[in-house]
């Protein structure tokens, strides 16, 4: 795996249960493949300053090399210096800090940090580590005739014993939903941000890296599609997904459920700004609203007794018709759309995940028995394990 710098240098993952889990489809015998990379913690353990020159993330397919993304010194110290500058900042909250765990685990997963700081350069002093944010490295995206089935990180360094390069293998965690869920939302409706698009939304975060919005677009006088209500309304209530119904994907048990999200802090979507919806949970929190509830506004999350759970999030004040403990069957109203904190204008957020908790679980890939698989304007594909294509898909259920 290495040569004569490989005593000096380890390399661990930053979040040792962060689950890698490619999407993939095939579109006639093109095979396309979209990875998320996760955070490889790179520390000098020997006794000389070491720098890193260049990072190479190599894709295999049945044993054989297909692809290699290359960024040089430059590009490493540039990522270095936005995610390390974030990660230390986070490593200075208070431990006991809710929003520290928050920020953490949304960015990086479930990580427990054991050091101060992180260099956010590439040069290693002894004794020094860096946290490599390999996904602002290389959005790793390919279409060949093979579908990736392996990644390893090549990191190429330099000190005065010379130049050698340290290879690890990525682990990836091929992925298919267990459960036939349906789609939570009966009727027309559009689902926004789907996983394939890695460059903004929900794929940044951990437990949502396959999360998708739903909201509801129609044709307006002109015959243009409107985003979710005419044009520029001012009142919650114009916005066409607003108090639909929200179903449970699959049977489960309720295991944490949410209902006093206020709406009156929400009624008019023109006035969203992320500075008020932060306002808005403070006060929340300060009066005594547990954490994830201020976060996710009005929610249920369900235990479908699998090692899957769904998160149903954003929902009207007063809507959710479940409390924890109750079960539920496929189906069942569990609640009615809103605009809920952190909302742009009424849809529900849902996503699947590997654990209950919001804040530390893994995102998982979902698909619905009741959309068709390969569902995708201009697209017709096959084999998939999850719903495509970035970044807007329009169902009828």
């Amino acid at each position: 795996m290495n040569d004569t710098l490989s005593p000096q240098i380890t390399i661990t993952p930053l979040a040792a249960g962060r689950k890698v889990i490619p999407l993939s489809f095939k579109n006639g015998d093109i095979w396309h493949t979209s990875i998320k990379l996760p955070d490889l913690v790179v520390e000098n353990t020997g006794g000389a300053d070491t720098a890193i020159t260049q990072v190479s993330i190599l894709g295999f397919s049945q044993e054989c090399h297909v692809v290699t993304f290359v960024r040089d010194a430059d590009a490493v110290d540039a990522a270095l210096r936005a995610s390390n500058g974030l990660l230390n900042k986070l490593a200075g909250i208070p431990v006991e800090s809710p929003w520290r765990a928050y920020n953490l685990g949304a960015l990086f997963g479930d990580v427990t940090l054991t050091r101060d700081a992180f260099e956010t350069s590439s040069h290693l002093s002894p004794g020094a580590a860096t946290c490599l944010r390999l996904s602002e490295l290389a959005s790793f995206l390919y279409a060949g005739d093979a579908e990736i089935d392996a990644v390893t990180c090549a990191i190429k360094l330099r000190s005065d014993a010379g130049e050698a390069t340290v290879e690890t293998p990525i682990g990836l965690t091929p992925y298919r939903c267990e459960d036939d869920y349906i789609f939570p939302i009966k009727g027309p409706a559009t689902i926004m941000g789907t996983p394939w698009n890695q460059a903004w939304g929900h794929r940044m975060a951990v437990s949502q890296e396959f999360a998708v919005d739903v909201v509801d677009f129609r044709r307006d006088e002109t015959g243009a599609f409107a985003l979710s209500s005419p044009p520029k309304s001012a009142c919650v209530d114009d916005y066409y997904l607003y108090h639909r119904e929200v179903l449970a994907a699959a049977a489960g048990t309720v295991i944490a459920a949410g209902n006093g999200w206020p709406n009156a802090g929400c009624t008019n979507p023109l006035e969203y700004s992320e500075k008020r919806v932060v306002e808005l949970t403070g006060k929340l929190l300060a009066d005594g609203m547990e954490f994830v509830h201020a976060i996710l506004g009005n929610y249920v999350i369900l235990d479908h007794h699998n090692g899957e759970f769904t998160l149903y999030a954003h929902m009207s004040e007063g809507s959710v018709r479940v409390v924890a403990g109750d079960d539920v069957a496929q189906g069942d109203v569990l609640g009615l759309v809103g605009n809920t904190s952190n909302s742009d204008v009424p849809h529900l957020h849902f996503h699947l995940m590997d654990s209950g908790d919001f804040i530390t679980a893994n995102g998982l890939p979902v698909m619905f028995s009741n959309v068709p698989e390969g569902v995708a304007p201009g697209f017709d594909f096959g084999p998939t394990n999850a719903l495509l294509y970035a970044d807007y898909l329009f169902v009828h259920t």
